[in-house]
């Protein structure tokens, strides 16, 4: 027994100095990721842990010095590091910060939100849950921390840029600039004056945004930003040159590729079209996913789906099976109507994350092969992460049609008490309603300047007005727009009560505009079906409406169809309803309802639309 206890306490001895040791190189490892050298620091981080000995800070060390290179097997020592050490918040919010730079929201918002019982007014807690929810249009929740934050912080100008960007995304423009020169009034900085800038290029100011602009250094963003104040300006030769010099100072500038081509694109360039992504793929391969998910996008959009399915197979051997890859994959079977490739494709990147995006995509597909239970089990789970998503709204509607809940979806769509479709009338100031729709149309088409469809919307044969169309100063369309106001009133005051509905429960009898353009449909020209999933009352009015559009064609060619999906998911699936257009009709429908246009044929002839969305207050 006496050579046994001897044996024992000799082998504590090398344990204990083996620990100090470890705990030396550990220290090294810490001083070396404060040098920000993650190469070194990470290679020890790995020594320490193929000795066997794993603790949670080598673990976290480890996964922090991973998480820009290699975000999914960073989540994995996260995870594994939290596990071994579940009340170490610090631990737990540099997990989340790691989760939201990947753009895994729902996940980190849970993290986030573990961090507030020990840590309630931690920046980085009040910021990454006012984010997430600004990034999820939950623009109450996001207001309520930034405010919290305000209020502990206030002399950190982060949460007044923050708010002025949650408030430009609402097209509240001169609130935004109110709250982005209080920050100014704190410091002086650059991300405040590129806020600045933002806001006043929505005001069309757009003199002022250069002078904010030119007063910084070229920065890729600066000159992107550049780029993007010339283009609403349809100065498209001086556009094209910022846009490029983004791109040349950071090749791997994802906005700044995407405008350059949509301007490319809705000019007619195709020679120049998609040149930025193919001049460096055909050299090298991509730095980040991100690049290979914008190029085969656009491919994918401009009708090349080959190109686009080799583009995400290379990304796919760069990095592996990474979900927002995998869902491209997907969204590409699904286009080339392989169902259940899709699906599988689907579930395996929503395993990974379960972003509301990839639920209605899993969701759409479940529905498509006939899986209906599972697909609402799915839609559920969306609907308590977004509730206000009104596709999420829409494809629950579908199930309750494909599963003969009939009750249910009349509940939902009641076309007769929702659909609202009225003439204008003529506004103060103007002899006839002729002399006023005659002066609109001049200012809307003078809006118009691209020569095709753009590449993300639902328009085919057309073009779409850039920008949110209220802010424009002209006076005419100012008089539009509180012409609809009255009428949008009137339209929620004679709703029913029904705190259930998705509707009528966010009835405040309050509303602002969300967004606002205007459509120009030429031959041909018609609407894909579809839905605004950030919206939640959806307008129409009818500007121009040529004479091949008339109530006496059985065709109904160019009428408004409500109810038809894009599913196709049974031979019968018809519209619920069609409306035929008609100068100075205007329609409100909710967003969830959906929507598209009937083909028409009309040579010469346009059929032009003022389309917005709204929003309670």
């Amino acid at each position: 027994m006496t050579g046994f206890f001897y044996l024992n306490f000799w082998l504590i001895e090398m344990v204990v100095v083996a620990m100090q040791n470890l705990k030396v190189i550990f220290s090294e490892a810490i001083r070396l990721f404060e040098k920000s050298d993650l190469t070194s620091c990470a290679r020890i981080c790995s020594e320490i842990l193929n000795q066997g000995f794993v603790h949670a800070e080598v673990l976290h060390l480890y996964a922090l010095c991973l998480k820009d290179a290699d975000a999914l097997q960073a989540n994995d020592y996260f995870e594994r590091a939290l596990a071994l050490s579940p009340d170490n918040f610090t631990l737990v919010l540099n997990y989340a910060n790691c989760l939201l730079s990947t753009n895994n929201l729902s996940q980190a918002k849970d993290l986030f939100e573990r961090c507030t019982a020990a840590m309630p007014d931690n920046f980085d807690v009040l910021y990454g849950l006012a984010y997430i929810y600004n990034k999820q249009k939950q623009f109450e929740k996001s207001s309520f921390y930034i405010e919290k934050a305000i209020s502990k912080h206030a002399r950190q100008a982060r949460f007044f840029v923050l708010q002025a960007r949650m408030l430009l995304e609402q097209h509240q423009l001169d609130d935004a600039l109110q709250t982005i020169l209080a920050a100014e009034k704190i410091t002086h900085n650059y991300n405040i004056v590129v806020t600045k800038g933002l806001i006043l290029r929505r005001l069309r100011q757009t003199s002022a945004a250069m002078m904010c602009l030119d007063s910084l250094p070229d920065t890729a963003e600066v000159c992107f930003m550049k780029g993007c104040v010339y283009y609403d300006a349809a100065d498209y030769e001086k556009a094209e040159f910022f846009l490029l010099k983004a791109i040349e100072s950071d090749e791997n500038y994802i906005d700044a590729h995407e405008s350059l081509n949509k301007m490319y694109w809705e000019s007619d360039l195709n020679a120049k079209f998609l040149k930025s992504y193919s001049n460096i793929f055909e050299k090298k391969k991509f730095p980040s996913i991100g690049m290979y998910l914008s190029y085969a996008k656009n491919l994918f959009m401009s009708g090349d789906v080959v190109s686009a399915e080799n583009v995400i197979q290379r990304g796919l051997d760069n990095f592996g099976r990474q979900h927002s890859l995998l869902h491209a994959q997907g969204g590409i079977a699904l286009s080339e109507k392989n169902y259940e490739k899709a699906f599988l494709l689907y579930k395996e990147s929503l395993s990974q994350n379960s972003n509301v995006r990839y639920i209605l995509d899993f969701a759409s597909t479940s529905i498509r092969v006939g899986k209906l239970l599972l697909a609402q089990q799915w839609l559920d789970k969306a609907l308590a992460l977004e509730p206000n998503n009104q596709e999420v709204i829409a494809y629950r509607g579908l199930c309750f049609r494909l599963t003969g809940d009939i009750q249910h979806y009349n509940w939902l769509n009641n076309y007769d008490d929702y659909v609202s479709v009225e003439k204008l009338q003529t506004p103060a100031g103007y002899a006839s309603f002729s002399e006023f729709w005659s002066e609109l149309k001049l200012a809307i088409t003078r809006l118009h300047k691209t020569t095709r469809q753009p590449l993300d919307q639902s328009v085919r044969n057309g073009t779409q007005t850039v920008g949110y169309l209220f802010s424009s100063p002209d006076p005419i369309i100012q008089t539009y727009k509180a012409l609809i106001e009255p009428h949008v009133q009137n339209y929620l005051n004679k709703l029913p009560l029904d705190n259930h509905h998705p509707l009528l429960q966010r009835n405040t009898g309050r509303f602002r505009f969300s967004g606002a353009w205007s459509v120009k449909l030429g031959n041909a020209g018609f609407h894909t079906n579809h839905v605004h999933p950030e919206g939640w009352l959806s307008l129409c009015t009818y500007l121009d409406v040529p004479p091949s559009i008339n109530k006496d064609d059985p065709t109904q060619a160019g009428w408004l169809k409500l109810g038809q999906t894009t599913l196709s998911v049974d031979n019968a699936e018809k519209p619920d309803r069609t409306i035929c257009p008609e100068e100075g009709l205007c329609v409100i429908f909710p967003s969830f309802i959906w929507h598209g246009t009937i083909p028409f044929s009309a040579e010469g002839g346009h059929r032009m639309t003022l389309p917005c969305d709204i929003v309670p207050v």
